[in-house]
């Protein structure tokens, strides 16, 4: 479970599995097999209630690794090819938890930029999500924010540490008016 989860459980309110698996069964019923979690561990991941609301439910959730906008400090200095082994783990291994490898794996990568662009810490994380897709093949989702244009920073990364473009989603992009954008 997250940090979040096992910290404060109360947050989500009452029967957070339950509401869950019935929201999915509700989309299950309309023709919804598989859809992404888009919840990195710095959003509050907890992969082990994933698989569970999965089973439940009958839909295939297909868990994300890498990082968001949150870069905590106590992982500042922390290299990109340190970030990337740990990508991959999750990928390959699964996701560990308090207990050790929780066995759940992602099925996708994930990095963001907000209104501050790519921020160094940020830089770190894309380029850690790009090797780890290298190494991998696995697709990636960017967040980005379209007022600061930063998918053209992240674009400019990936192509530098020679990502597939064709495996990249580009969020948000739609949000603006700028249709050369």
């Amino acid at each position: 479970a997250s940090g979040r989860s096992t910290a404060y459980p109360d947050l989500p309110g009452p029967d957070r599995e339950a509401r869950a698996i019935a929201c999915l069964q509700r989309a299950k019923a309309e023709g919804i097999d598989t859809t992404v979690d888009a919840t990195t561990f710095d959003l509050g991941r907890d992969a082990r209630l994933l698989a569970t609301v999965a089973r439940g439910s009958g839909v295939n959730l297909v868990n994300v690794t890498g990082w968001w906008l949150d870069v905590p400090r106590f992982l500042v200095g922390v290299g990109v090819n340190q970030m990337a082994r740990e990508f991959v783990r999750d990928l390959t291994e699964g996701f560990r938890g308090p207990e050790g490898n929780t066995g759940i794996r992602a099925g996708m990568l994930k990095c963001a930029a907000d209104v501050d662009g790519v921020t160094p810490p940020l830089e770190t994380m894309a380029r850690a999500v790009a090797r780890a897709h290298r190494e991998t093949g696995v697709p990636i989702m960017v967040h980005s924010h379209p007022g600061a244009q930063g998918a053209r920073r992240q674009i400019a990364i990936f192509r530098e540490e020679c990502v597939d473009l064709t495996r990249v989603n580009i969020d948000l992009c739609y949000d603006t008016t700028d249709t050369e954008f």
